[in-house]
Order: structure tokens, then sequence, then C-alpha cells
């Protein structure tokens, strides 16, 4: 049956972060042109984060396998599911250009199995698998001991080494520009209050930087938080580059500057497992 989407539909944009998955089965029994096609709109204009696609094959005992022959040509269907994936991966490269800058809330569940040198790793609320580096120090104990330690910082009061008052971080434009990094040099003085090791099973606030692949985010680990907590002080689990506040900001710049301004040692010249990295936060 075609799909038919109202005009007025708010798809993602940089200011609405939802996510959203799939199932589609091209080649299913009796299916159409006219329904292939609707099939490929929905994919195209809905933008999906996952989908999972396959060319419809009978399973015995079930209702198809009994009352519906299977009646579309295995060349038809391949065909059907290359144009599928085609249309799914042009939405995905549209979201993935929104991630540079996000804020997310993420799982940690381990370690990265091919990575150059200490990283971890986690899984957004949309299920992205998100990499970072280890913190040697750690993370701050809560994200709302970070927001106080770097308040003052975003305002422009705080002051750094040497005297100098750190003027508050930009708010640079989408493309093009360092959205993290700070000027070298600009360390803040105070703390952040007590740190703490992060392992499996800890919620991490986290800046994304790149993302490489198809959706793997290259972030900048902030502090240990909860759902309760990252809900409360920024309204969801996923914040827009522009609903970014400056503390945040300004917490991740110098998150970056500590690890080393960048992630060449981290997931090698090339990217993360031989992969081109498709999106940075920062000019190379």
């Amino acid at each position: 049956m075609p799909f038919h989407l109202p005009q007025e539909l708010p798809f993602p944009s940089a200011s609405l972060c939802a996510s959203s998955s799939a199932h589609a089965s091209p080649g299913f029994c009796g299916e159409t042109d006219a329904e292939h096609a609707a099939t490929l709109d929905l994919l195209s204009s809905t933008r999906f984060d996952s989908a999972f696609l396959f060319s419809y094959s009978e399973r015995a005992k079930t209702h198809a396998a009994r009352h519906l022959p299977d009646d579309v040509p295995q060349d038809v269907k391949a065909a059907r599911l290359a144009a599928a994936f085609g249309a799914y991966r042009a939405g995905q490269a549209e979201l993935n250009a929104l991630e540079p800058g996000r804020m997310h809330l993420v799982l940690l569940d381990g370690r990265p199995r091919r990575s150059n040198a200490a990283a971890l790793q986690g899984r957004t609320c949309s299920f992205k698998r998100a990499i970072m580096q280890e913190p040697i120090a750690g993370l701050p104990a809560s994200l709302t001991a970070l927001r106080d330690a770097w308040m003052p910082v975003a305002s422009g009061q705080a002051t750094v080494q040497g005297g100098s008052q750190l003027p508050p971080p930009p708010l640079p434009p989408p493309q093009h520009q360092r959205l993290l990094l700070r000027p070298p040099g600009a360390a803040v003085s105070g703390g952040q209050g007590p740190t703490v090791e992060v392992g499996t099973g800890d919620y991490v606030a986290v800046l994304v930087q790149a993302v490489v692949g198809t959706a793997t985010l290259l972030t900048v680990p902030l502090a240990r938080t909860s759902v309760t907590e990252f809900a409360a002080l920024l309204g969801g689990t996923i914040v827009a580059r522009g609903d970014v506040p400056e503390w945040a900001r300004a917490a991740g710049a110098a998150a970056a500057d500590a690890a080393g301004g960048g992630w060449a040692h981290v997931v090698g010249q090339s990217g993360l497992n031989g992969e081109e990295p498709l999106l940075h936060a920062a000019e190379a």
C-alpha cells in the first residue's frame, strides 16, 4: 500500500532532535512498482537513523507462506533492495551532517576493539556508537558540577593563567569552523569539583566532533551523569548544535585541548578501522 505523508510533517532538522528507525522488506508478495516507489519516497523523505532492510523470502508456517504467492522475481527483489539501501543511506548522510557539535547522553558499554589508544565506547539513545578518548584524570562527578564550574567561563567572568580574562567561547557557523576547540594555552584557573573514573554501565555527557563510517560518532566526554540529570539540565537526551549551552562548549573545548587536539592518535590517519571520516567539527 502506498504511503502518504502530510506536507507539514516536521522532518528532523538542526533544531529538532529525534531518532527513528525503519523496517522494510522490498519484494514482498504482490508488491507493485508503485508500492516500491512509495517505499523509496518514505525512506528518502523521512530520513531514518537506522533501518533493517532485507528482500522478502518465504518463511515456513507464516501467514504469507500459507496464503500469499511469492511472485516477485529474485532479480527484481535484489534491485529493489539496492534502491532501498540507496534511499536510506542518502537520508542517513543528511542526518549525519547535523551531528558535529551536538551533545548526547551516552551509556558506556566497553572499549573499541580496534582503536590505537585507550578509548571508551558506548551508545546514544538513538543507538549510534560513540567513541571517546579515555579521560586520564577522570571526569567531573556530575553534569551539574561541570555546569557550575564552567558557567563563569561561558559568561566571560573567569580568568586564565597569567591573570587575563578568557572571553566567552564564540558561536561559530555550522560549517568549516572549529566548533569545540578554543585557543591553545587558555587554561582556566580553578577546578571542576571531584572527579571519578568512568566505565561500562556509566552514563556520560559528550560533545560530537566528527562522524566516521556510516554512523559512528567521535566525541569529547564532558562529565558523568544520569538520564534524569541530563534531561533536567538540557531538556532531552539529544541536544542540537545550536542549543548546546555555552558552559558545555567551554568545557568541551578544554577537554579537547587536554586530549591533544585531535583523533589521529586514536583512530589512525584514515579513520576508525580504516574508514574515512565523513564530517568534522573542525577543519583538518
